[in-house]
């Protein structure tokens, strides 16, 4: 859980990813990346993320969430 006003299980975008039949390491898009739920799920299954997030103080939260195993500064307002 994070403190993103609307969170969802991790499993919901994992299970996604996975049914999209994309290759690994294919490229995951989020237009709308929040707390960074998709980008976590994505990197934890081998694939690489963009997001986009417009509010600064969402951005951190996403970096501190998804942080590990995600290039550092990849989330920009």
């Amino acid at each position: 859980r994070t403190p993103h006003c609307s969170t969802f299980p991790i499993d919901l975008p994992r299970h996604c990813i996975q049914a999209s039949g994309l290759a690994h390491q294919g490229i995951i898009c989020d237009p709308f990346m929040g707390s960074g739920t998709t980008a976590k799920a994505a990197v934890e299954i081998g694939h690489q993320f963009v997001g986009f997030e417009l509010d600064d103080a969402t951005c951190r939260i996403a970096n501190e969430y998804a942080g590990e195993g995600v290039q550092p500064g990849l989330f920009l307002a």
